[in-house]
């Protein structure tokens, strides 16, 4: 609730609030969050999982948002914590928007998917320090 009481107060301008496991993300998803909200009141953007890693907020839209807090309503930590966030947004009839779905690393089994994801993207400069971490592990796990 942390989050929603920040978004709740009279804030200048959009806001979007990241997570902190998604090494992917990047300016290039933050500014597409934030060209959507020129037809939305939230963009989210989808983490593989069925969580999200990013969500944007129109400007003096926050006040709105507890329901989309409510810890009974929203199934935290699981792959429906997206689609119930969804559902719960539609119900309120709010105009929604999402950018491109990332990976974020909640297991060592994600960083397969991480890895996965960063080679498929041409922009070798996203991520570069995760891009070398995962190299160096890649060479210890060979070596």
């Amino acid at each position: 609730m942390r989050v929603c009481r920040v978004l709740s107060q009279r804030c200048a301008g959009a806001i979007v609030v990241v997570d902190s496991d998604i090494p992917a993300l990047g300016p290039s998803q933050i500014d597409a969050a934030l060209r959507a909200l020129a037809s939305n009141e939230l963009v989210f953007g989808p983490a593989l999982d069925g969580g999200y890693s990013l969500l944007s907020v129109a400007d003096g839209f926050g006040a709105e948002l507890p329901p989309l807090f409510d810890d009974a309503a929203i199934p935290w930590s699981t792959d429906a914590a997206l689609s119930t966030s969804l559902a719960v947004a539609a119900a309120e009839g709010w105009r929604v928007g999402t950018v491109e779905t990332l990976t974020d690393v909640d297991t060592a089994a994600d960083i397969g998917s991480l890895r996965a994801e960063l080679n498929l993207k041409p922009d070798r400069a996203r991520a570069r320090r995760t891009r070398e971490f995962l190299a160096r592990l890649e060479e210890e796990e060979l070596g």
